[in-house]
């Protein structure tokens, strides 16, 4: 007679679906308890920020305003006083190795278009520029550029009518637009 033989127990229905569970819950409570607030409100000055995914929101006077950054972390970010504008050229050079227009353009235009702020998609030369886009040059403008280079360090500089922004990233842009915005709903204090 044949002796039956046994999965191990590693191999059974009932301990894969433990296992599935315990990885799932784990997994839930990495997520959720990896944040340092431990999903708990975080206060700045008199605001107060609540996770929302990966990012934070806070409301003010009704509006509900959402960021990836708290203020306190965009603290260090030194970028004079950033008045607001109604108007502003969103520049790249399309011949340099900087940042191309359409990796950050639809992000700057969704951030700062809550804002009121009409953004004109625009080059600072003509080379390989498309043909829809308008040149704009720093020395004589009708309204201020933005104007994006990559740097070692992130920084904001002014040329003129052109307001450059020094980043090593794309992610360094995007704390940069987050403090102007954080200045112009009064949560942080010009400089």
């Amino acid at each position: 007679m044949l002796k039956e033989r046994r999965p191990p127990f590693f191999l059974k229905k009932e301990f894969i679906s433990m296992f599935l569970l315990g990885v799932m819950v784990l997994s839930a409570l990495g997520i959720y308890g990896s944040n340092d607030t431990n999903g708990s409100e975080v206060k700045y000055n008199e605001y107060r920020f609540f996770p929302l995914g990966s990012g934070w929101v806070v409301n003010i006077n009704g509006i509900r305003y959402q960021f990836r950054y708290l203020p306190s972390e965009l603290e260090s970010l030194k970028l004079g006083n950033f008045p607001k504008i109604e108007k502003v050229y969103l520049a790249y050079d399309p011949t340099s190795k900087n940042f191309t227009l359409y990796g950050v353009t639809e992000e700057v235009m969704a951030r700062l278009g809550q804002f009121g702020v009409n953004i004109v998609p625009s080059c600072v030369t003509e080379e390989d520029c498309p043909g829809e886009l308008p040149i704009v040059n720093c020395k004589q403008s009708s309204a201020p550029i933005l104007f994006f280079k990559r740097a070692e360090e992130t920084k904001i500089d002014h040329d003129g009518a052109c307001i450059v922004l020094y980043s090593p990233s794309v992610g360094d842009l995007y704390k940069i637009i987050e403090k102007i915005e954080y200045q112009w709903i009064g949560v942080m204090k010009n400089e």
